[in-house]
């Protein structure tokens, strides 16, 4: 009998530590329910171009659906580092990506695997509090 409940211990504290420190992190929840920039347009295609220029991104919006990918692309001089805040990297890896200049990066997850729909922000070392958003619609 002792050793049964020193089992039964051991398990539920197990499962204890895993609920509470390992498991990944859900999907990343929306960051607003309207973009700031105004005018969001779809892109066609499995994958969503952002452009990362020294002054604004391009589009500064999209909207996407849940099975296209994001493409960045940084046209700038120096070295820009691209997150989303609140998103495991057991979700979506690498969790940040540093893209050299003139160069893009792929993300190879879908969205719909790593945002809930709504507005979410595009975190760059570039543009520090602003960024692109994405509009995840479905």
């Amino acid at each position: 009998m002792g050793k049964l409940i020193i089992l039964i211990l051991i398990i539920s504290g197990g499962w204890y530590v895993f609920n509470n420190y390992l498991k990944p992190a859900g999907i990343k929840p929306k960051d607003s329910d309207s973009p700031a920039a105004g005018i969001c347009d779809y892109q066609e295609g499995d994958t969503v171009t952002i452009t990362l220029n020294g002054d604004i991104p391009s589009p500064r919006c999209v909207k996407v659906k849940s099975n296209q990918n994001l493409r960045v692309q940084n046209n700038t001089e120096g070295v820009v580092t691209v997150w989303f805040d609140n998103v495991s990297s057991a979700v979506l890896f690498p969790y940040s990506i540093d893209i050299r200049p003139d160069n893009k990066y792929i993300f190879a997850t879908p969205f719909g695997e790593y945002l809930k729909p709504g507005v979410h922000k595009l975190k760059t070392s570039l543009y520090k509090s602003s960024g692109p958003e994405i509009w995840l619609v479905e």
